[in-house]
């Protein structure tokens, strides 16, 4: 048993006491790690409201859940997905996903 500990202590525990205790908020990655999990966070609250929507619907019957329901969707809309999109396609390059033809060349001649 002691042996598990031990491991643990050196593989686990070290390393994450040694990044809290050094300048954790310095970290050139800090900013992409906080937006990964604001959008983790804004989706869990997004498929909460969800289904107390649909909570609302089913087994309660009251018509407030079209309220609830369409502020989860203007919720995803209009925050997570812009929020998303800035995540998963920053420093990445437009010409990359653009479909290239033979043409091209020519107008820009």
């Amino acid at each position: 048993m002691r042996e598990g500990f031990y491991i643990f202590a050196e593989r686990i525990y070290k390393p994450v006491t040694n990044l809290i205790s050094t300048n954790f908020y310095n970290h050139p990655f800090i900013f992409l790690i906080a937006m990964k999990r604001l959008i983790q966070i804004i989706l869990l609250l997004n498929l909460s409201v969800f289904f107390y929507g649909l909570y609302l619907q089913y087994i309660v019957r009251n018509p407030l859940y079209t309220k609830v329901m369409g502020s989860g969707v203007l919720l995803l809309v209009f925050v997570l997905m812009p929020l998303f999109l800035y995540y998963r396609y920053k420093d990445k390059s437009i010409e990359d996903y653009r479909f290239k033809s033979k043409d091209d060349g020519e107008k820009n001649n």
